[in-house]
């Protein structure tokens, strides 16, 4: 709103000011103008503010670390072109308020490098270039970059990355990816920044062939973000390098790797015995995507005792192949945020996606997401192969009160207790239950999901009452699934007759509201009067 009030007049000719009326709040920020404005009979413009009350605000007009480079650029050069005053603070305080310069689409690159002033950092952003001679023009300013963001074809970061086999001592931010339409990778090439980028904060390297560790990311121990993907995991480096990598990098907060496609080649030891493992002291998200092989090899190296965001999407479970998940279960089990989840949901829709919340009364929320990845919509296989996985990875899910389960793209129909049981034995301990689906399923399928907790009851009665779920007392379903109750199979009817009968009552809610209340009761009657 500021940034907008002085924006009102930038094109007044020159010495007329602003008109303080149409900026009522700026002598909230100036109490010398506010002084001279008392009396408002008194016509003030903003030139009566001083230099370092001008600086402030133009600091908070421009304060936007998120913002674009571009936005950000056009932002403080709307403001140098208003007066030569306003031209000399800004420039006089060129770290306070991050001046850049940025080099993208529709912008004269080569005129600016001359005329802005050569103190000021340098930004390549071009998110699909075509601008060849303005990339390589500002690529050549080494000293002036700070950042690089490009994506484009095989053949053009080719030329990038020849010109950039130099010395580039002030970046801190690079952002490489090919254009996905390309199939052929590109070998990453060696001399790459002059093998050494001590300032570099934040990397990310896409579909790339990377075969060994580039030799200035083995000097880049100021790195807070490492993002690495490629198409083929054959053509990437080995656990070992990466783990060797890693063991410098004592900043680093996010850490993602990618794989498209290749085989899963699995050591024929997982080393289980290290006792020198390597610490990620300040790591507090990693996100990986590829074979289980791999990631079980690299987490027997490495522990990241502070991470509070997990993610593990795993490929080959459609050919049949086995995914390798000791490992990952020893990596979580020394995590200090991963204690005992309290929340799980469990999504059916495109293959599996089970996400663990660890909500913790003092310390950050943590929460750890897998995702498995197959080929057929078989519902039941989906559900054994999660519970198998599940139950390899933790020994117990005690502390699980709330459990979600829902499924827009499968069948639920057809399926028996006894698909359900392995899964629902995993949460002994909870209390709430929730069920969904999508709108357009709805009616067909969804609450054959039911039989989750009620189906096929002949000769199972005694052991879905005390042994599945025995801690049940609410059943969440969405507003828009309240029609089940009605119109859906007898099962989930017939399910909440047998709990009452046996003394274990299940009840109904549709909202969050009502959840709340039944839950709030819960809890007075636990405590008593």
């Amino acid at each position: 709103m500021l940034r907008d009030q002085l924006c009102l007049r930038w094109k007044r000719r020159p010495g007329k000011g602003f008109n303080v009326r149409d900026v009522p709040f700026v002598s909230l920020m100036s109490t010398e103008l506010h002084a001279k404005v008392q009396n408002r009979s008194l016509s003030a413009t903003i030139d009566m503010l001083s230099d370092n009350v001008l600086l402030d605000i133009f600091s908070f007009c421009l304060c936007d670390p998120a913002g674009p480079p571009l936005e950000q650029m056009k932002k403080w050069q709307r403001l140098v072109h208003v007066c030569r005053r306003w031209r000399q603070i800004i420039f006089s305080s060129p770290r306070r308020l991050d001046l850049r310069l940025t080099c993208s689409y529709g912008i004269p690159v080569r005129k600016n490098l001359k005329f802005w002033p050569v103190t000021m950092p340098v930004t390549i952003d071009y998110p699909s270039p075509n601008d060849e001679a303005n990339i390589v023009a500002a690529l050549k300013h080494t000293r002036r970059v700070h950042r690089v963001e490009i994506f484009a074809s095989p053949s053009f970061l080719s030329k990038v990355a020849t010109v950039m086999q130099k010395s580039f001592p002030a970046l801190t931010h690079l952002g490489l990816s090919l254009d996905w339409s390309h199939l052929d990778g590109l070998i990453f090439p060696k001399g790459f920044l002059n093998e050494s980028a001590p300032c570099l904060q934040y990397l990310s390297l896409g579909m790339f062939l990377i075969t060994e560790v580039p030799t200035f990311l083995l000097s880049s121990h100021n790195l807070i973000t490492l993002k690495l993907e490629t198409r083929f995991q054959d053509n990437f480096i080995s656990p070992e390098a990466m783990a060797e990598c890693l063991s410098g990098m004592a900043r680093l907060k996010t850490l993602s790797i990618s794989f498209w496609y290749g085989d899963d080649p699995v050591s024929d030891l997982f080393p289980m015995d290290l006792t020198a493992r390597i610490i990620l002291p300040s790591l507090t998200h990693f996100d990986y995507v590829g074979h289980s092989g791999y990631s079980e090899d690299l987490m027997a190296q490495i522990d990241a005792p502070l991470l509070i965001r997990l993610g593990m999407s795993y490929y080959g479970i459609h050919r049949g192949s086995q995914i390798y998940v000791s490992q990952l279960s020893r990596f979580i089990g020394h995590i200090e945020n991963f204690d005992q989840p309290s929340r799980a949901k469990a999504t059916f829709q495109d293959g599996v996606t089970i996400v663990l919340d660890y909500l913790h009364r003092k310390g950050p929320q943590a929460s750890l997401s897998i995702f498995l990845i197959p080929a057929s919509n078989s519902l039941s296989r989906h559900i054994l192969d999660t519970a198998d996985l599940l139950d390899e990875l933790f020994t117990t899910f005690s502390n699980v009160n709330h459990l979600s389960v829902n499924g827009t793209s499968v069948v639920f129909t057809g399926l028996g207790s006894d698909k359900w049981l392995p899964f629902f034995r995993l949460f002994p301990a909870v209390e709430v239950l929730q069920l969904s689906c999508s709108k357009k399923k709805r009616k067909k399928k969804v609450l054959q999901l039911s039989g989750a907790v009620g189906a096929d009851i002949e000769g199972t009665i005694d052991e879905m009452v005390t042994e599945v779920l025995p801690a049940l007392h609410t059943i969440w379903l969405d507003n828009e699934d309240e029609e089940l109750l009605e119109d859906g199979p007898m099962e989930l009817q017939e399910f909440l007759s047998l709990r009452q009968s046996f003394g274990h009552p299940v009840t109904i809610v549709n909202t969050q509201e009502e959840l709340e209340e039944k839950l709030e009761k819960l809890e007075s009657h636990r405590n008593g009067p």
